[in-house]
């Protein structure tokens, strides 16, 4: 009676240190009412009377999960799969906290009686709260899986979900090996291991997901402002013929030396600004290509980089913007790639960029050239991390590499040719 009493009152417990680990993690801000908080804590106790045994099977972590995902779900109203995830986050770190726990009292006690006494069970579930509520308490620990789970695409991400799933069941089949045999303590550390391994790679998978994430997030925000740029371009580029038309005028008619100079100069500057979208550009069709090249070109002009851009006439007839997704994913491309080489011509001394773009055999290919400094290992540029620029760069090209592993429709071919640092993409119509 004891030893069940005993279950119950830390099957609740954990119960709510993982429920306040989801709420946390989830930046859940409205007040849960306590109504659905009693019904749910019955509920799991309910479960967990039913399915804690002294010696687990393989199933028993499996239904917990399951029945900690339909709990947490009512709770805070939060979709099944969502749940699924920010809970399989919750479950790993107090698997973790157990085989911490586990792991230090394997060191004075004996493995296989911590089920079986009272005592023993006392401290293991405290050891479990108390490594649990320390983890999840870790401000890095927080601000990663919070930033993790903010940018998941819960209808069309099913790896993050698959990845968790597949936790659970080896958790599951270490707690059945662990209490299936009866271990001594360099078994029970060996048994701990792929669980250790396992969370590890949870957190590098979350770190990495975080990485691309964020630059998926930049570059989308990027779209949306070239695509709004594209517009005022239009209007802008009848407002520089008209704006130079007057200050012409002006200039015909003032005699002041002074007065004649800074119209010059006020002209010559519109002159290089119109430049660049009734010339470079303005073979581009809409789309969000022309923004985002207008603003990379500019970009590149203020670092003080000689800029050479020859876009074909074909291009003018290519319907960008009908496919959207593929226009982003071409932005998304151009615009990682516009960046790399503005970046490294600026650290060269000749300083120069060069884009082309034509249409050729049912093929839109987009040739980006830069000069640089020191030396570039072309076998390297596509490796994960790989950079000259220090930490905190690397990943663009990396990135680059997954889009296209995705779609055969891309080619992405990388060579150093006359000096140039040359990067040319194929596109299939």
């Amino acid at each position: 009676m004891i030893v069940n009493a005993l279950k119950l009152f830390f099957a609740v417990i954990l119960f709510t240190v993982e429920g306040n680990i989801v709420y946390h993690l989830l930046k859940i801000n409205e007040p849960i009412p306590k109504q659905k908080i009693i019904i749910a804590c019955l509920f799991w106790s309910l479960i967990c009377f039913v399915t804690y045994q002294p010696v687990y099977t393989s199933i028993s972590p499996i239904i917990t999960y399951i029945m900690l995902c339909v709990a947490f779900s009512y709770i805070f109203q939060i979709s099944l799969v969502k749940s699924l995830v920010s809970t399989g986050i919750a479950f790993l770190t107090a698997a973790l906290s157990d085989g911490i726990g586990s792991l230090v009292l394997s060191i004075f006690f004996e493995v296989n009686t911590f089920r079986n006494t009272i005592i023993y069970l006392v401290i293991g579930n405290f050891f479990v709260i108390i490594f649990t509520v320390g983890i999840s308490s870790l401000p890095v620990y927080r601000r990663r899986l919070s930033e993790f789970l903010s940018k998941i695409n819960y209808n069309n991400d099913k790896s993050t979900v698959l990845f968790i799933l597949l936790g659970i069941v080896l958790i599951s089949i270490l707690s059945l090996q662990v209490s299936a045999n009866q271990l001594l303590l360099f078994d029970f550390i060996v048994a701990l291991i792929p669980l250790l391994i396992l969370f590890i790679l949870l957190i590098l998978y979350i770190f990495e997901r975080n990485k691309y994430q964020t630059l998926n997030s930049q570059y989308e925000a990027l779209f949306t402002h070239a695509t709004s740029l594209e517009s005022w371009l239009e209007n802008e580029r009848l407002s520089y013929h008209e704006y130079k038309n007057q200050l012409a005028y002006i200039r015909s008619v003032v005699e002041e030396k002074e007065a004649i100079e800074y119209i010059d100069s006020i002209l010559q500057e519109s002159f290089e600004n119109s430049a660049i979208v009734d010339t470079q550009i303005a073979n581009i069709p809409k789309g969000g290509m022309k923004g985002l090249i207008f603003y990379k070109l500019i970009q590149a002009q203020r670092k003080e980089i000689d800029s050479y851009v020859s876009i074909s006439p074909k291009m003018k007839s290519l319907n960008v913007g009908k496919d959207i997704e593929k226009s982003k994913t071409v932005c998304r491309i151009f615009g990682i790639l516009l960046d790399n080489a503005i970046d490294a011509a600026a650290e060269s001394d000749e300083k120069r960029i060069s884009l082309e773009m034509y249409r050729l055999d049912q093929k839109l290919v987009f040739v980006v050239m830069n000069t640089f400094k020191g030396d570039v290992n072309i076998a390297k540029t596509q490796e994960k991390g790989y950079t000259t620029k220090g930490k905190g760069h690397g990943n663009g090209l990396n990135y680059v590499k997954n889009i296209i592993a995705r779609d055969n429709r891309y080619t992405l071919q990388t060579s150093l040719i006359g000096g140039y640092y040359t990067q040319k993409v194929t596109i299939e119509e």
